[in-house]
């Protein structure tokens, strides 16, 4: 294969540069690994994630394949799950997943331009730049975005794959590149344009598409790879597979976020509103990738985009597209590269509009190396015509690269906290309502209820119908115990997001502190109808139902909690408690109530003094009396070991009921 680069005086070889590539990479993000979890997605993805944190299950596995929960994802459900089966609830398992993946993504891409183009030099400064550019500090940084690396491994591995096909087609080799998109879709529908990509690649720099009187058994002399070429309908048959896989991801993508209500119907945002968002985004994404300064988490929609910008947009455009086309018989990187970028960022360009940001640093994940391409290849070929020294490339290269890391240095530091994450954000950006909301629910876990308030009301002036921002004012005016306005003010977060289990929940909590148990109890059982699995709001109406003497339905919700989760010994306790003590025979069971207390204090080694002492009401309900007594005295001793005055006193009292053989009854509200 002939090699652009083959004149460079440096004898390194690409396993060297690979390993430079790495290293460089991981020195960067390696401080990433100290930070923690990220309150924003994080929690819904991970750190209260019921199907993340029951660990790498067959009955997981299914759920992951089977759930349309925010999006299709079941490749970054299971590596979560795996990363908790291993290292339980660390961050820093989690970020290094993500960091790992990049690297492989990284060393991926270098070899998949290297195969296509014989070009060494080039190849590894357009991963170096995919490596360590400020723009992907988001994907690589974030928990949440475990999708995006997951997906850019199997991405790039599919484009290694396919220049392995392109130079000996067989039905093998077709069936690899074909099951590397696929896992790239089960992990995130970002690479859903890549059927596309692999055509223009077969253009340029491959040269596959044979022109009109070439035979494919003749390749096209100016072919630098010997890739064999083929007809256009020979080279799209081939890609067939991908295209229906690419148009089921489309299909179920649209349906998960249609449940989210997440995609925007043309009454929010007009056709004329979706080509603006696209054509300022694409020269936004372009301005960042030269200049990436202002970078931040969320990027709020202004909601109108003045004429002129709209106007240059287009014009910068419609200019770099024809002038890529213009320069394509002597310069042909220019439009592949030029329409890599178009191409995969169509997708969340706005056209289609889902969410409230307008663009995101994450959606640029796959794409920038596009503009990498176009970039490297044309300096390279102009400092060529220039016939500048080999040094000179090579020192603009470096300082380039030096840029970004300097760069991505300083925007990995935001991601140390959340209220560094938004503070940043709310520095360099205007109007941002999410991340006054993010800094007022901060403020309010800290105590400081005024401040938050301010926040609340500086985001609602912005944006009055984010039901969010409701929802985190009720539960700051819940905390300040003002149950009216907040009562009011979770109605409003309902009014906008009728359904959602979270501010229902809220309201519940809300509803049974002021005192009315009775609408709590209903509210939590609405919550439940969206979220029936969810073990905390179902142990908080259990628990609700228990303090109203609503034992039948108390009972009930405890025995649903346990076959949920059946090693969960606080709620084998209560639901043992009940049936150990309960004043009405209707409602005890000792040998059930034996059953599950000794379930509970094996679970934990009997080492928790009040699992000791349930366990000893049970045994006194069975009959047990000696049992009871014995004990009794272990709950007591374990009560004073544990500094535990209270439960120590208590079971050295209930200890003289069973010494004289009565169990206990506990007295009803």
């Amino acid at each position: 294969m002939a090699n652009p680069d083959s004149k460079l005086p440096w004898p390194i070889g690409p396993g060297r540069l690979a390993l430079a590539l790495v290293l460089v990479a991981a020195g960067l993000f390696w401080p990433s690994l100290s930070f923690d979890f990220v309150n924003y997605d994080d929690p819904v993805f991970v750190t209260q994630n019921e199907l993340v944190r029951g660990g790498l299950t067959w009955k997981g596995i299914q759920s992951a394949f089977t759930s349309l929960y925010i999006y299709w994802q079941p490749l970054t459900w299971i590596s979560y799950m795996l990363d908790f089966e291993l290292a339980g609830g660390s961050a820093r398992a989690f970020k290094l997943t993500n960091l790992l993946l990049h690297l492989a993504s990284s060393v991926l891409l270098f070899h998949a331009l290297r195969l296509m183009t014989g070009a060494l030099w080039r190849s590894a400064i357009v991963a170096a730049l995919f490596a360590i550019h400020p723009l992907h500090v988001e994907t690589v940084a974030w928990i949440s975005e475990r999708k995006g690396v997951l997906c850019g491994f199997f991405f790039h591995l599919c484009l290694c794959l396919y220049a392995r096909h392109a130079l000996r087609p067989r039905w093998t080799t077709g069936l690899a590149f074909t099951a590397a998109f696929a896992f790239s879709l089960m992990a995130k529908s970002l690479s859903i344009m890549l059927p596309c990509l692999l055509l223009l690649l077969d253009v340029w720099p491959l040269r596959r598409l044979a022109a009109r009187g070439n035979s494919p058994a003749n390749p096209k002399p100016e072919n630098p790879g010997n890739f064999p070429a083929l007809p256009l309908g020979k080279l799209l048959l081939e890609k067939l597979p991908c295209f229906l896989l690419a148009a089921g991801s489309a299909i179920l993508t649209i349906q998960a976020q249609k449940r989210m209500g997440a995609v925007m119907g043309v009454e929010v945002y007009s056709l004329m509103d979706r080509a603006a968002i696209a054509l300022t985004s694409y020269t936004a994404y372009l301005r960042k990738f030269f200049v990436p300064n202002d970078l931040a988490v969320f990027y709020p929609n202004p909601g109108q985009w003045p004429l002129i910008d709209v106007a240059i947009a287009t014009l910068l455009m419609l200019g770099l597209s024809g002038w890529s086309l213009a320069r394509w018989r002597h310069s042909p990187f220019l439009a592949t590269g030029w329409f890599w970028f178009v191409a995969l960022i169509l997708p969340v360009s706005g056209l289609l509009q889902t969410g409230e940001q307008v663009m995101a640093d994450r959606y640029t994940y796959l794409a920038l190396t596009g503009l990498g391409v176009y970039v490297v290849w044309a300096g390279a070929e102009f400092l060529s015509a220039l016939r500048a020294p080999m040094a000179v490339g090579a020192g603009i290269a470096a300082c380039a690269l030096a840029f970004c890391a300097l760069s991505s240095k300083h925007q990995l530091a935001t991601w140390r906290s959340t209220q560094a994450l938004f503070s940043h954000a709310h520095e360099v950006t205007r109007n941002n309502y999410l991340a006054d909301t993010v800094l007022g629910s901060i403020l309010t876990e800290e105590g400081r209820h005024q401040e938050a308030l301010a926040h609340f009301e500086s985001a609602l002036k912005v944006q009055p119908r984010y039901a969010e921002t409701h929802y985190r004012m009720a539960l700051a005016l819940t905390a300040m115990k003002r149950y009216p306005d907040a009562l009011a003010r979770f109605q409003q977060a309902l009014s906008v997001d009728p359904r959602n289990p979270d501010i229902l929940a809220g309201l519940a909590a809300a509803q049974r502190q002021s005192g009315d148990l009775a609408s709590a109890s209903a509210t939590y059982r609405r919550a439940l109808e969206g979220r029936p699995q969810s073990q905390p709001l179902r142990q908080a109406l259990a628990l609700l139902l228990h303090q109203q003497g609503n034992y039948t339905d108390a009972l009930a919700e405890y025995r649903q909690l346990i076959k949920i989760n059946p090693h969960h010994p606080e709620w084998r306790n209560n639901l043992a408690w009940v049936l150990a003590t309960h004043e009405s025979a209707e409602f005890r069971n000792g040998a059930e109530a034996v059953a599950l207390a000794e379930g509970a204090v094996q679970q934990t080694s009997r080492k928790v003094a009040v699992l000791l002492g349930t366990l000893a009401a049970a045994y006194a309900e069975a009959g047990r009396f000696e049992d009871a007594v014995s004990t009794a005295d272990e709950a007591r001793r374990v009560a004073e070991a544990s500094h535990q005055p209270e439960v120590a006193r208590r079971n050295t009292e209930l200890r003289e009921h069973y010494r004289n053989r009565k169990p206990w009854r506990e007295k009803q509200p």
